[in-house]
């Protein structure tokens, strides 16, 4: 087990003699905290999830220490929390989610709590459209559509709602809806949230006429 580590800003991964490596990536912030996974290198199956913590905020370093981990079981409960990091530090997701249920960012900042929801309809959606560093929208056909930007969240979903969330949640019919470059274009001209609902909610309404 890894339980102390150097992780300058140029060392996205790094393998041990037992053929495994620890997988860091390029995307996360390493100011303060870092999430990782360590691949088994003879059948490329994923083994652990791990937390570290910076050893210390003051000094202007990259050593961290162990904060917590666990074992990579396909189908249990941490299976969304899995996935969740597992993409985040491949760049393919923006965000992840912590054994607390919190949504952090990239900069292991937290947006939302009880989030693993949002987080499970991420992961397991059919497409991911990045728009920006900080910005982009997954798909999952006829289901949900869910945009994720600059650290705000809304979930369009083909379903009954029968709870609140911190983020925004809206019924709507997602019917011969596609994601198309015209429409990942026009979001990347968008500068704020708010925006980018209203123009998703017209051409949800453009796509169901």
């Amino acid at each position: 087990m890894i339980y102390m580590l150097n992780a300058p800003p140029e060392m996205v991964s790094l393998k041990f003699s037992d053929n495994s490596e620890l997988v860091i990536g390029s995307y996360q912030d390493r100011s303060n905290k870092l999430v990782a996974y360590l691949k088994n290198l003879e059948d490329n199956t994923i083994e652990k999830i791990l937390f570290f913590n910076k050893m210390s905020e003051s000094k202007q370093d990259y050593m961290y220490i162990l904060h917590d981990w666990f074992p990579v079981e396909w189908g249990s409960i941490f299976d969304t929390v899995s996935n969740s990091v597992y993409k985040f530090v491949r760049g393919e997701m923006p965000f992840y989610v912590d054994l607390d249920d919190f949504l952090y960012n990239r900069k292991h900042e937290k947006i939302y709590s009880s989030s693993v929801w949002a987080a499970s309809l991420a992961v397991n959606c059919d497409e991911i459209f990045n728009i920006s560093l900080d910005r982009c929208l997954f798909w999952q056909y006829n289901y949900i559509l869910e945009l994720y930007f600059d650290g705000k969240i809304i979930v369009f979903y083909n379903g009954h709602i029968n709870r609140e969330f911190e983020f925004l949640v809206e019924d709507t019919l997602l019917n011969d809806f596609k994601v198309t470059k015209d429409i990942i274009d026009h979001l990347k001209e968008i500068s704020t949230f708010e925006e980018a609902v209203e123009y998703l909610r017209k051409q949800l309404i453009f796509y169901s006429l």
